[in-house]
């Protein structure tokens, strides 16, 4: 709430430093910036969960910090299952006020939710018309020629939706790794999953801890002992030992690969059916744009029909002029004068 007024009072100061023309451009102008600002505001915690929150935490002989090593802020990590439950957590204790973010940007860690958006809005519709029309006195109905910047902004939201559901179908759910396990890595040649999450795991060795990011003794479980050498984690690296030990195995870039290709496909197809669909069902019918078409053929034809005539009408009277007072035409006949009485 804080930030909301600070940004209401920063987006004022701008609009009115570039001094629009109009009172609507003025509108248009602030309603975007503090589009702009809100949308920062409410939806950055849920672009860090779903596209950076466990991307670059490193690994365990190399983590990654916050403010280099001698913060010992360690980059936060995910949830064994990965960051899509908590994404999905977050983004149902929202305001259903901003559900029309929700649903469009981040639909695919939570597709039940246009459901819930739509049940939710045909309630709120028709408790808003039981309120109209039984305990208050009707509003009078204000014409408005469009929505105004909003229909600009609302645009832009449903195409960047398209790219952010793409990206967190690729990286943030397991969807792309799994695939590719049971296409190319299945050991025993079968389509399914299984030795899946042993492929998905990475070998390190305990050992090689640097001293600064070792657990301390009490800090050990009760079931750890010296015999336990090796540790797992969720990665795609050459095990120790290894010539290329602790780099990224070829498996992770064919994973890569696989999750850049199905954002540009999954981009295009989605991009080619809505332009499909928005030629199949245009916004004007054909028989009323026929009517469209009429109705301005007739006004230009009026409006041409009233400009001959004008035209005509000044036409005539420039020949009637030249008519009467040229001398070179009808010579000049004197006036018989009137003698005056004696």
């Amino acid at each position: 709430m804080i930030l909301n007024l600070m940004y209401e009072k920063v987006a004022i100061w701008i609009t009115d430093m570039e001094i629009p023309k109009t009172h609507l451009e003025y509108e248009n102008k602030l309603t975007v910036k503090m589009f702009l600002f809100q949308f920062v505001n409410y939806y950055s915690s849920c672009f860090y969960v779903a596209f950076f929150k466990g991307k670059f935490v490193g690994y365990p002989g190399d983590y990654a910090y916050m403010f280099g090593k001698w913060s010992k802020l360690r980059n936060e990590e995910c949830d064994p299952g990965g960051c899509l439950i908590e994404l999905t957590t977050q983004l149902v204790t929202m305001s259903t006020w901003k559900w029309f973010g929700f649903i469009t940007l981040f639909v695919a860690s939570f597709p039940l939710a246009p459901l819930l958006a739509l049940i939710n809005n045909i309630i709120e519709i028709r408790v808003d018309a039981w309120k109209l029309t039984t305990q208050f006195r009707r509003p009078v109905a204000a014409k408005a020629h469009s929505i105004g910047a909003w229909e600009e902004i609302l645009n832009g939201m449903a195409v960047l939706s398209v790219v952010t559901n793409a990206f967190i179908v690729a990286f943030t759910s397991d969807m792309i790794p799994r695939l590719v396990y049971m296409y190319a890595y299945q050991p025993d040649g079968e389509m399914n999953m299984k030795g899946y999450i042993n492929n998905s795991l990475s070998v390190f060795n305990i050992s090689e801890i640097p001293l600064e990011n070792r657990p301390e003794r009490e800090e050990n479980p009760f079931w750890f002992n010296s015999s336990i050498t090796t540790c797992r984690y969720r990665d795609y690296r050459y095990p120790p030992g290894h010539e290329k030990q602790y780099s990224h195995t070829m498996q992770f870039w064919h994973i890569l690969a696989a999750k850049l290709a199905f954002i540009i496909i999954m981009e295009h197809v989605v991009f080619l059916v809505k332009y499909f669909v928005a030629w199949l069902i245009p916004d004007v019918p054909s028989d009323v744009r026929a009517r469209i078409k009429r109705e301005r053929y007739l006004v230009q034809k009026e409006l041409h029909d009233y400009e001959v005539e004008k035209l005509k009408i000044q036409l005539s009277h420039q020949n009637h002029q030249e008519c009467t007072c040229t001398p070179g035409i009808y010579p000049y006949l004197p006036k018989h004068e009137v003698l005056p009485e004696f």
